[in-house]
């Protein structure tokens, strides 16, 4: 659960980002606050896919 948890935030993080850069450089004229709801929406359903999508138990092969 530990490693699931690290990925699900670090993905999370990662689409953060990604997506106020996106948004600040293609949609200036969107409010600021608003550009940042919009990542904060993106953010954490990425967080919640991931973190149900990564397995729990990996086998090695």
């Amino acid at each position: 659960m530990k490693k699931r948890l690290a990925v699900a935030i670090s993905v999370s993080v990662l689409v953060f980002i990604l997506a106020l850069w996106f948004l600040s450089s293609n949609y200036s004229e969107i409010e600021q606050l608003i550009r940042i709801l919009i990542a904060l929406g993106g953010t954490i359903l990425s967080g919640v896919i991931t973190y149900f999508l990564f397995p729990e138990n990996e086998r090695k092969i």
